[in-house]
């Protein structure tokens, strides 16, 4: 956890920042009260390695200067930042606001609070950050395949223990590379921490997105599933003008835990090449077909010899483009014109090479669904490697 990110907690609030604003995306691994010890007593190095120190300054109420040295050896021994109360000290010497400042070292300022609140909020907040993320890896898992009945019945037990009877699953993705992702990744913490929705969902956190776990008694449906997390959205101000939500299938059993989790990355990479905020699975209709292919392992060895016949081609040709070709095509949605213009060529150039990619791909050049699936195969297993 950042340590700017207190800033923005609801239940710190009012807190501010006082010195040392370089140090702010200092990350902290704990949470430590600091009100009694003077640091005279030695400490080894690194006591307070990556620790974030709360206190009231009591230890130097009575010597101001004591303050500096109290500063000094807390970034000595390796401690990330410093919140203090301002009961003592209402406002901080100017030798330690400087030395706070050179060594990047944050001091944030709050009152009206109690030492036991603000710590457990930090812990709190820490704790869920940590559990929003630790199960990526097993996502990761379960999302490539292989994984035996047991185990997925094992993962689905662990990362949804607030499981009912009926399960779906909705996968939140930035769609802009250029946003501050731990503005979003905040937003979700503080949605995942509101008190009526932590029995229904469970956050974890995949990639650049989000994995939303939605359990009910009774069955649902994926377009009222999509209905509701926009709602839910809206009604906690959770901004969602860059994220796209893939809504997977409903399912009951344990055992198909994996298939909750694909099929909402899947309904999530059809809304992004759909340029579309909102997908369910009910609409890929084909495309279902497409992603099971992705992550055969045959499958893919069988495009990838295609594949190799088109750039062997094109190296054994002058004028050889058809790789390019076909991914402007796919990408120009399978539009003649369009691939012309956006390749400056004209239409029946276009044309011959469509031609000449079919008969190396399928043996015939008339086979225009094998160039689709040919396309869409490489188009969406693109966008699903950058994904991961």
């Amino acid at each position: 956890m950042l340590v700017r990110e207190l800033l923005s907690l609801d239940a710190l609030q009012p807190i501010s920042s006082v010195t040392g604003e370089e140090g702010l995306d200092n990350a902290m691994k704990d949470v430590v009260l600091l009100e009694y010890d003077s640091l005279q007593q030695p400490r080894p190095k690194d006591y307070y390695l990556d620790d974030f120190i709360i206190s009231t300054l009591f230890s130097a109420k009575d010597d101001p200067g004591a303050l500096y040295a109290m500063v000094e050896q807390l970034i000595s021994l390796g401690a990330v930042g410093l919140a203090y109360k301002s009961v003592y000290f209402k406002t901080i010497p100017p030798e330690v606001i400087a030395l706070a400042k050179a060594h990047h070292f944050p001091i944030l300022k709050f009152d009206g609070l109690y030492i036991e609140d603000v710590i457990l909020t930090i812990s709190d907040s820490m704790r869920m950050r940590q559990e929003f993320s630790m199960f990526e890896e097993p996502l990761f898992q379960l999302l490539r395949g292989g994984a035996d009945t047991f185990g997925i019945e094992s993962l689905c037990m662990q990362m949804n223990p607030n499981r009912k009877k009926y399960m779906c699953a909705v996968y939140v993705h930035s769609t802009d590379l250029t946003c501050d992702w731990s503005i979003t990744l905040r937003n979700v913490l503080q949605l995942r921490s509101s008190r009526h929705i932590i029995s229904s969902y469970r956050f974890l956190q995949f990639r650049r997105g989000f994995f939303i776990l939605c359990n009910d008694t009774q069955p649902m449906e994926p377009k009222a599933v999509a209905r509701d997390m926009l709602k839910l959205f809206d009604s906690l101000g959770v901004e969602y003008s860059h994220l796209c939500f893939g809504i997977g299938t409903v399912q009951q059993r344990s055992a198909d835990f994996d298939r909750v989790i694909r099929d909402a990355f899947d309904a999530l990479l059809y809304a992004i090449t759909q340029n579309i905020t909102v997908a369910t699975m009910d609409e890929l209709r084909m495309y279902q077909c497409i992603f099971p292919m992705i992550r055969d392992k045959t499958t893919r060895e069988q495009i990838a010899a295609i594949m190799a016949r088109l750039e062997n081609y094109d190296q054994e040709s002058s004028s050889g483009c058809l790789v390019a070709t076909l991914d402007a095509y796919s990408s120009c949605h399978y539009s003649i014109p369009d691939t012309a213009t956006l390749l400056h060529q004209h239409p029946n150039t276009i044309r011959y090479r469509l031609k000449k990619i079919a008969e190396l791909a399928c043996g015939t050049p008339e086979a225009d669904h094998g160039i689709f699936l040919l396309g869409e195969f490489r188009r969406m297993d693109a966008l699903s490697t950058s994904i991961f």
